[in-house]
């Protein structure tokens, strides 16, 4: 999220994300002070915003997700997703490092079907894990979810 895309939230949008604060914080291991010094803040402001007592305004909101060091980008998810992303982000760090790939492709092939099942969902969507085709599935579809799974694969084993 740029800093425009910040000050362009509504109340709720940025209550939304201020309720994420406490689990983001406690994820790096910051401790309140830490937390509030670095933001530029009090730590009585910061207990307010995470126990939703204050909404923040957009910068303070900036400031706190830049000292945990909250990759923002301009994708914007709805806020229910948001919150699920979250989630979904913290069990997988709980996860030791060398099952979570296995893991985190499981819980998407579930997402992905879940998607591909529903009746009003129009847009085509690829697994992250390849599979054969199945008699229900044409072998082309197959073959570009395999393609899909290999590029994010390269993408994946990549040094940053």
């Amino acid at each position: 999220m740029t800093k425009n895309n910040f000050q362009k939230l509504t109340g709720d949008e940025r209550r939304e994300l201020a309720s994420q604060v406490k689990a983001l914080r406690q994820r790096t291991g910051l401790t309140k002070k830490e937390t509030a010094h670095q933001a530029r803040i009090t730590r009585q402001t910061l207990d307010n915003i995470e126990n939703g007592v204050t909404v923040p305004q957009a910068e303070i909101l900036e400031r706190i997700y830049d000292t945990l060091g909250v990759e923002t980008s301009d994708v914007i998810f709805e806020s229910g997703t948001q919150k699920w992303l979250v989630m979904a982000g913290t069990l997988i760090e709980q996860i030791p490092p060398q099952h979570r790939q296995q893991a985190t492709e499981s819980a998407l092939d579930v997402l992905y079907r879940a998607v591909r099942d529903t009746p009003k969902h129009t847009a085509t969507v690829t697994p992250l894990s390849p599979r054969t085709a199945s008699p229900q599935e044409p072998a082309a579809e197959a073959a570009l979810r395999v393609e899909n799974f290999e590029a994010q694969q390269e993408f994946m084993q990549e040094d940053p």
